[in-house]
């Protein structure tokens, strides 16, 4: 999804009305994807797996899902001690 939160409230108005409020934290939009060390898994070889292209925002739960991605690929491979990070670099 687009959004790493969203809450949602109600506040009376009169005796037979709500308002609705809707706030949402939307995550944040990639503008690069960066590998570095990835001497034995191509970047072509991660994207089969993990279409980049379609990743549009990332929070940081994602982040980890898509380090276990990279992770199992470097194990298919038979690299089990790898060690896979990843982080956010936001830029203005």
């Amino acid at each position: 999804g687009y959004f790493k939160n969203i809450k949602v409230a109600g506040e009376h108005v009169g005796t037979d009305g709500i308002n609705l409020i809707v706030i949402v934290e939307e995550k944040d939009t990639v503008h690069d994807i960066i590998f570095h060390g990835n001497k034995h898994l191509s970047r072509s070889e991660i994207e089969k797996k993990l279409p980049l292209e379609d990743i549009l925002v990332v929070d940081e739960q994602d982040l980890g899902k898509y380090s276990r991605v990279i992770k199992q690929l470097y194990a298919e491979k038979n690299y089990h001690a790898v060690d896979v990070q990843a982080h956010l670099e936001r830029v203005d």
